[in-house]
């Protein structure tokens, strides 16, 4: 015998898709907050560890040269991998929470995450040229600082990136002086240009297109649908319970 639902009672769907904005307004809300303790966090890392002085390769790529990796899982059970355009606008919130929701507790179930940045739209030289240095920037952050971070603080400020804006991009961080005026250096220098160039080269001639959404790639399949949110909410939403339970992970509290 079937159950009925009383009247003005909300389906498993609309409970969901509320549960979807509820903690996407508290993403975007807590942001900054996190990005000050996180950027402490960062200041004693640096701190510990030496500057690197060749800025040519980031020290987290991945060993064919396609991406870098925004985990550390030595033995990975499985690949996240995820391409995106810093120009993008649609990409913007999904990376953010992306990074909240899956990166941050990925390794907890043995996944790792790559990132692979396609340099901006093909036919728009303007966001090419913007998208190719934010990559740069990322890149120069993965040898400085914390690549995933800066990658999330970069595409929450996406409105105001300029080439100029990156390079102060790193006052947010509340790191010392010399790491400062080592991601500078090689932001100025474009050491990684070649690394990034290739990255993106390769990501275009296997097909990849950024349009309005990022795409994320599960041990090579596409599961990018699969971490949108359920009908009935706003296009290109992140679905943060769908995209944990693809890899493992219980729903966030």
């Amino acid at each position: 015998m079937s159950r009925r639902r009383r009247p003005g009672a909300k389906t498993t769907r609309q409970i969901r898709v509320e549960r979807v904005r509820q903690r996407r307004r508290r993403t975007w809300a807590g942001l900054g907050l996190t990005a000050a303790a996180i950027g402490l966090a960062v200041l004693v890392y640096q701190v510990l560890a030496a500057l690197p002085t060749d800025f040519s390769r980031p020290p987290h790529a991945s060993p064919d040269g396609l991406g870098i990796y925004l985990n550390q899982v030595s033995q990975p059970k499985h690949e996240l991998v995820i391409y995106s355009d810093y120009t993008c606008v649609g990409c913007a919130e999904p990376m953010v929470e992306f990074y909240e929701a899956v990166t941050a507790d990925a390794a907890s179930v043995g996944v790792r995450v790559e990132s692979r940045d396609i340099n901006g739209p093909s036919g728009d030289p303007a966001a090419q040229a913007l998208a190719r240095r934010a990559a740069m920037a990322a890149a120069c952050a993965d040898s400085t600082m914390d690549y995933g971070f800066f990658q999330m603080t970069a595409y929450y400020h996406q409105r105001d990136l300029t080439i100029q804006s990156l390079s102060n991009l790193v006052n947010l961080f509340g790191v010392d002086q010399s790491v400062a005026t080592a991601y500078r250096e090689c932001y100025a220098s474009e050491a990684n240009a070649a690394f990034v160039d290739g990255v993106d080269q390769a990501a275009r001639q296997s097909g990849f297109q950024i349009v309005d959404w990022p795409i994320v790639l599960l041990d090579g399949q596409d599961v990018t649908d699969q971490m949108r949110t359920p009908e009935g909410d706003t296009s290109g939403s992140f679905d943060a319970d769908a995209a944990r339970a693809l890899i493992g992970l219980a729903p966030q509290q």
